[in-house]
């Protein structure tokens, strides 16, 4: 599975989420950002080739409808962090905290 990871500038949470999720089997990860001034900037092409979209924030999805003509909004998840925690390894339970696990 292809996962993109998005925030604003591409330079502390999704490339710290693509660090995190990178190495994990059936993964195949990246990140980039939404401003222009971004390292890696989102385009359409990165798009097309991800299963899933994790975004930052809320606003995440309309800006990067904005951004990338054709993005359907269905492809975009929001994931927030903190919210989130991720099973420690062979648990099958969910890190202390509030959350929801994920594998």
């Amino acid at each position: 599975m292809r996962v993109l990871f998005v925030c604003t500038a591409n330079k502390l949470r999704s490339p710290t989420a693509e660090t995190l999720f990178s190495g994990r089997r059936g993964l195949e990860v990246s990140s980039a950002g939404l401003d222009g001034s971004a390292p890696r900037v989102v385009d359409a092409s990165m798009v097309e080739q991800a299963d899933l979209v994790f975004v930052m924030e809320r606003r995440h999805p309309r800006q990067a409808e904005e951004a990338v003509s054709g993005l359907r909004r269905q492809a975009c998840r929001a994931w927030h962090p903190g919210r989130v925690r991720a099973r420690p390894a062979g648990t099958g339970r969910a890190a202390p905290g509030k959350g929801h696990a994920i594998s």
